[in-house]
């Protein structure tokens, strides 16, 4: 039966990226599980978000955090069982929160039973479903993980063939050219719509489309997605997919198809201008974003973001800018990573200055496109360094100044990842829960004035400000036109917009309090890392004109 809802639900969703194992922990056996995360529903409702982006919850060995997969049907017996999962999805209904899972279907685990038995028989059934080679191949080139993979293809002794690997050797990649594959993929995903859950994130899209190069050829790679798509829609017409495609923006764009493949791609380069902007406080590299980026086809829109649950990558750079970033965000060798990215995150690169870190989820927040949030950003959790790669960011919640940052009661021994004891007196949900100015309480009101604001889909254009460390951008879409100024430097600046003739504006959200603007908003003042949010009246956006009831104003706490 087909759920109740809006087709395009996500165009006005805020994500919130979690991983169960590390979110809180019920039983104290020292793994976070579901009905921890159910215990922690109303948080996530009182703080605003509507979608909840869970990182794999698959059975698996856990070599590499639960992307090698063994069975993509069944939950990790270490945080539940699938009762419990349709247990956590009838009280996210009824909190009108949504589920998206995270989909791995570019590889399984070498222990997945479809390996097992292609390495006994390659050119059996099973064993077509994975990439083999006589020889090891030139191709692909790039190594996902320099340092720490040698090549793409690895030697099995019991096959005595090569396969395909492009993230670890213990991670065979599947061969979606075959059309086996495929129906083994449509069946997963029937599968968990069945169990109630929204949509897909579809993890290494890019590399799924790669692999028919190696395995079977096909004409058109990205039939593929069509027919996900196609098929899942079917079931219900409301469901997400949304494709990590690590590519510029301009090879990202056949990942949206007609409208008919991907409703959702991560904006990678606008999260690497964002980036620069803050490092080097100017807004150059953010207005050429909004100009050189394309608009999604209808009914597709770009996910936003600041920081997610992997490095954080900044290839999408030139070799200058993103050595201006890593100098001045992460200068020193154990927070950079592969080269390319760091290990921190948010709050540690921006200092864990709470101006630049509310500075910059305004940003997020006032960009269109769908913002996603990663766990524990909302109270500036800081990364553990001392583990391994890309875990530094993956660390355990921090729910209050107890035990165990009061994640488990669980001795330290038997965490499946380590507390490490914060440097800041104020990291935890607990302790800003108590505190009216506190990153948690700017977060929900930040949160709240996207909601209020009530614009969906569109695009955006840079509006000149006269001050290189100023940016503004006009918003326009379903629903009204949004005017937003970010202030990038420490101190203070005053600015002049030209809005047009016609132009009225009604502030909704600002870092402090400002003296009241009305009328046309000519000069402008922002304090230091200020903002300031503007509605336009009587100016159409995509959907009309921005009329009807307007938000309150809001105020950021300091």
């Amino acid at each position: 039966m087909e759920p109740p809802g809006s087709p395009r639900w996500w165009e006005s969703a805020i994500v919130y990226c979690l991983d169960v194992a590390i979110f809180d922990d019920s039983d104290g056996d020292g793994v976070g599980d579901i009905a921890g995360l159910r215990r922690r529903l109303d948080y996530l409702q009182e703080l605003g978000v509507t979608c909840l982006w869970l990182l794999p919850l698959y059975a698996s060995p856990h070599r590499d955090d639960g992307y090698d997969v063994t069975d993509h049907c069944a939950i990790d017996p270490r945080i539940g069982t699938l009762e419990d999962f349709d247990a956590l999805v009838r009280d996210c209904d009824g909190r009108g929160l949504r589920i998206v899972l995270d989909l791995v279907v570019n590889h399984t685990s070498d222990e997945h039973p479809w390996f097992l038995a292609a390495r006994q028989a390659p050119d059996s059934p099973h064993g077509r479903y994975y990439v083999w080679s006589d020889e090891p191949q030139a191709e692909p080139e790039s190594i996902v993980f320099p340092g720490e993979v040698d090549g793409n293809w690895a030697y099995d002794d019991a096959a005595q063939r090569y396969f395909l690997h492009r993230y670890y050797e213990f991670q065979p990649d599947l061969d979606h050219g075959n059309p086996a594959v495929r129906t083994e993929m449509e069946r997963i995903i029937a599968f968990w719509l069945g169990h109630g859950v929204s949509g897909f994130r579809v993890d290494s899209a890019s590399f799924v489309i790669e692999q028919t190069g190696w395995g079977r050829r096909m004409d058109d790679p990205h039939e593929i997605f069509r027919r996900w798509r196609s098929f899942a829609e079917e079931l219900r017409s409301d469901v997400l997919f949304v494709g990590e495609a690590h590519f510029p923006p301009a090879e990202q764009m056949p990942f949206f198809g007609d409208g008919d493949e991907f409703h959702g791609l991560f904006h990678l380069h606008l999260n690497n201008c964002a980036w620069l902007a803050l490092a080097r406080r100017s807004a150059r590299s953010l207005q050429s974003a909004l100009v050189d980026v394309s608009a999604p086809p209808p009914g597709c829109q770009w996910f936003t973001f600041l920081r997610s649950h992997d490095e954080l990558t900044f290839e999408k750079l030139a070799e200058d800018e993103r050595e201006d970033v890593l100098c001045e965000l992460a200068p020193e060798p154990e927070m950079q990573i592969y080269g390319r990215g760091t290990r921190l995150r948010t709050a540690s690169l921006l200092g864990h200055d709470p101006l630049r870190m509310r500075l910059a989820l305004s940003l997020l927040l006032s960009l269109p496109g769908t913002p996603v949030l990663l766990y524990g950003d909302e109270i500036g959790i800081e990364e553990d360094l001392s583990l391994p790669g890309r875990l530094s960011v993956r660390v355990p919640m921090r729910w209050s100044s107890g035990w165990n940052a009061g994640f488990s009661s669980a001795r330290e021994t038997r965490l499946v990842r380590p507390v490490r004891e914060s440097g800041r007196r104020d990291a935890s949900v607990w302790e800003q829960g108590r505190d009216a100015d506190s990153l948690l309480h700017w977060t929900q009101a930040a949160l709240a004035a996207r909601r209020a604001v009530g614009i969906e889909g569109g695009t955006a254009v840079p509006l000149e400000t006269g001050d290189d460390a100023v940016f503004a951008h006009r918003w326009d879409g379903r629903g009204g036109s949004l005017v937003a100024t970010h202030n990038l430097d420490r101190e203070a600046r005053d600015v002049v917009l030209d809005l047009g003739a016609d132009a009225r504006t009604s502030e909704v959200f600002a870092d402090r309090r400002y003296d009241v603007v009305s009328g046309d908003t000519r000069a402008l003042t922002l304090g230091p890392y200020g903002f300031r949010w503007f509605l336009l009246e009587g100016v159409g956006g995509d959907g009309g004109a921005a009329t009807g009831s307007r938000p309150r104003r809001a105020r950021a706490s300091r």
